[in-house]
């Protein structure tokens, strides 16, 4: 992990939230077609898991896979899953 992502809030990081526009805006459009609720999301969920979030209140996707390496932190992305 890099010092920026860790003293920067994500919030406050604009290109991680362009990204993750157009990236749910893909996903719109792939879900007028076939429900993707059911789908599994894998990613990097990071400190706060905030894609995770995101993708669950837009699309009700409940299986969700966290590529976390720093023991700590998956530690309590488990205990608050």
């Amino acid at each position: 992990m890099d010092s920026t992502s860790t003293s920067i809030p994500y919030q406050l990081r604009q290109n991680k939230i362009i990204d993750r526009y157009a990236f749910v805006e893909l996903l719109e459009m792939v879900n007028r077609f076939n429900n993707i609720s059911k789908y599994t999301y894998i990613g990097f969920g990071s400190h706060s898991l905030e894609d995770f979030k995101y993708l669950h209140y837009k699309f009700g996707i409940t299986s969700m896979i966290s590529l976390e390496q720093d023991k700590e932190t998956w530690k309590r992305q488990k205990f608050n899953k």
